[in-house]
């Protein structure tokens, strides 16, 4: 989706008004939630994870490719990967322990990697 908005927009790139109101018009009838490393490294600074920015990305990444469209993607999926591929900062630690069937979250096979 991005290429394509990049696309379309080109002609108009460096004028910030024409490119506000093309993109204004191009999200009129549209809504994104947008997830960003942060975070996830937010919430694994919290549940006491160690994550840096490369993998907070490739968390996202990997959520994007197999998340379940049904429960869409939320704090749950986003703790659910942590616990997956992030390493607990110490043993004695408080984590939070999520309720799988709350997650719905990895039904299509996302793997620990």
């Amino acid at each position: 989706m991005i290429p394509r908005i990049i696309e379309e927009m080109k002609p108009v790139l460096k004028d910030e008004t024409l490119a506000l109101t093309l993109l204004g018009e191009y999200w009129q009838d549209k809504i994104a939630v947008v997830w960003d490393a942060q975070d996830v490294l937010d919430l694994a600074k919290e549940q006491r994870y160690a994550c840096d920015l490369g993998l907070a990305r490739k968390i996202l990444k990997d959520i994007l490719e197999c998340h379940d469209e049904d429960f869409g993607i939320t704090w749950y999926v986003l703790a659910h990967h942590i616990r997956e591929k992030c390493v607990p900062m110490a043993q004695d630690g408080w984590i939070t322990v999520w309720d799988e069937e709350e997650l719905g979250a990895c039904s299509k096979g996302c793997q620990k990697q």
